[in-house]
């Protein structure tokens, strides 16, 4: 009987444990033979207890990125001196200069330029195919129109070239969180961080992926070390001080997280990054006046950047205002780039507002650039709830949860689809109650989520609709008050919570 495809590249998998030697060479051939095909099955057995089989993996999967990204530089025609000239001027002048600089030169040439000149590198490193500094800059380009897929090819290839390049594991780590794969990223980081010891910026990068899977105080152990390091990151991102800041606002140490922000002020006056880090912990503190006295000095100092925009558009939805959010909307269009942060904000708007089909198309875009992002899969559950597709919200959040498995409001938006749904097959309240005593007890061990009350806001409002659907009336008017002495502004909860008194 013949095998199908996916029953052979399993039936391969389990033979990299084989006890003969020469078994487990053979797979682990025929399967780098398969390729791209083999890897998803690959990925899933990446972190085996089974020493032999991690290895061989680890082994397969760098081989058949390799050869992907060997097959990215194929299918151009011949490039010429001309052109290539121009290339080598592009890589010399990108390589001078700071990140920043680059985004600049890339938003000013624009997208169409942009993609014209990566596929002259790519037909240039077919001619060249070991010139490392090419594939490099090619990966910070990619990386700049977000096709974070060829971007990790490219730094996998001057990887295979240049395995020394500690700057290349740290981007491709940055691709590989941008795909979902986590524990590979740390991987990158960590070998980044034997070739720099003395540098921060590997220990900063694990720190940062550490932040956003919630691991908050692994976060700020690494935060610790990184500052006993001497080499220090460029001082266009968020410095180490505000960056620390805002971790220790994450764990609940208001005090120190203040006092952070304040150093980074005083040693990088004109870094615009460091009021982001400010806004961010200030809204989910609920400390409103600092919130909107740090989001007033960006918005004084840097009034066109889009980081102010965002920002002031996040404040207009926070308050309810969509109207006023809709017309910097607009004028985010106006940026290039990697916009996906922009994009994300646009998709709440548009669903805040009811508007499903323009939604819709917003998430389609998003998700064509990174399916498995759990922001993504965050507003795909939104839009499937938004439109009982009541299956669909509960898949896209379980694929969210897997990727982010500490993350309560996530845990309590499923909790909430198991309570609220209305087709008898996806209504579950069991699983539902399950999973409120799970998120309580996550609540207890992290403690900080008591006073990071923006967070708790966000629990407390699923909660009540959980409570409501369950018919517990007074435990969803206890979460629904609670909600509102922290959004006092909210008038449509206001609304709820005095029917749910009539009732």
């Amino acid at each position: 009987m013949l095998l199908s495809a996916d029953d052979q590249i399993a039936s391969l998998i389990k033979q990299l444990g084989a006890d003969s030697y020469k078994a487990r060479q053979e797979a682990t051939n025929k399967l780098i033979e398969i390729g791209k095909r083999a890897l998803p099955e690959l990925k899933k057995v990446e972190a085996s207890d089974d020493p032999e089989v991690s290895i061989r993996v680890t082994i397969c999967i760098k081989n058949i990125q390799f050869n992907i990204a060997t097959q990215f530089f194929q299918g151009l025609p011949p490039i010429t001196e001309d052109q290539s000239r121009d290339v080598i001027t592009f890589v010399r002048r990108q390589g001078a200069r700071s990140m920043k600089q680059r985004n600049t030169t890339h938003e000013n040439m624009g997208n169409k330029k942009v993609t014209a000149m990566v596929d002259l590198m790519r037909a240039y490193m077919l001619a060249n195919p070991k010139d490392n500094l090419v594939s490099y800059e090619l990966g910070h380009t990619l990386y700049w129109l977000e096709r974070h897929e060829d971007a990790l090819s490219a730094w996998t290839y001057t990887l295979k070239i240049n395995p020394k390049e500690a700057s290349a594991f740290i981007n491709a780590g940055i691709s590989l969180e941008l795909l979902g794969r986590y524990e590979l990223a740390i991987k990158h980081y960590e070998k980044a961080a034997k070739i720099f010891p003395d540098h921060r910026y590997p220990i900063l990068a694990k720190a940062l992926l550490y932040r956003n899977l919630y691991r908050f105080k692994d976060a700020l152990a690494l935060f610790k070390k990184a500052n006993s390091l001497s080499l220090m990151m460029s001082g266009e991102a968020p410095p180490l001080e505000a960056m620390e800041g805002r971790i220790y606002n994450c764990v609940g140490e208001l005090k120190k997280s203040d006092t952070m922000f304040n150093l980074a002020l005083n040693k990088y006056p004109k870094n615009h990054y460091i009021y982001e880090e400010m806004i961010i912990s200030y809204w989910q503190r609920a400390n409103y006046e600092k919130y909107h006295a740090a989001l007033k000095s960006l918005s004084v100092k840097y009034p066109k950047d889009r980081l102010t925009i965002y920002h002031n558009m996040a404040k207009k939805m926070n308050y309810g205002d969509y109207k006023a959010a809709l017309l910097d909307a607009k004028l985010l269009d106006n940026f290039s780039g990697n916009l996906a942060p922009l994009i994300k904000l646009k998709a709440d708007l548009q669903l805040a507002m009811g508007f499903l089909g323009e939604a819709s198309k917003t998430i389609k875009r998003l998700s064509k650039k990174n399916s498995i992002d759990p922001g993504v899969l965050r507003l795909q559950a939104s839009l499937a709830v938004k439109q009982e597709r009541w299956a669909d919200a509960v898949k896209y959040l379980i694929l969210q949860i897997k990727l982010t498995p500490r993350d309560a409001v996530a845990l309590t938006e499923l909790a909430k689809v198991y309570a609220i749904a209305k087709d008898p097959k996806v209504k579950n309240v069991k699983r539902c109650r399950d999973l409120l005593k799970h998120i309580k007890e996550l609540q207890d061990n992290l403690y900080y989520y008591g006073k990071l009350k923006n967070v708790k806001a966000e629990i407390l409002l699923r909660q009540s609709y959980i409570y409501e659907a369950l018919n517990q009336s007074k435990d969803a008017k206890a979460a629904l008050e609670e909600f509102l002495s922290i959004r006092k502004w909210d008038t449509k909860q206001a609304v709820r919570l005095k029917a749910i008194k009539e009732k």
